[in-house]
């Protein structure tokens, strides 16, 4: 039995709008202002950048601290 769940689940799909927006909508201008930014953005030997590793990781983080996971084990006397 699990003693993990979600408080709420649903706003787990909000990760896939995430997906069906970088795929399918175009990115205006880099909106980042950072002095070494150049140093982020070197394309590694899987065509993917840290930057972009970096930003995928924080939207996943920040989905899934909106869907407030919880522990539900619960404890008798």
């Amino acid at each position: 039995m699990s003693q993990f769940n979600f408080e709420y689940p649903y706003l787990l799909a909000v990760i896939f709008l995430f997906i069906l927006c970088a795929k399918y909508c175009k990115e205006r201008s880099r909106a980042i202002f950072f002095p070494h930014v150049k140093t982020l953005m070197v394309q590694g030997r899987g065509g993917s950048s840290l930057l972009t590793w970096l930003k995928w990781i924080g939207i996943v983080a920040a989905v899934i601290a909106l869907a407030s996971p919880v522990m539900t084990k619960s404890y008798t006397n």
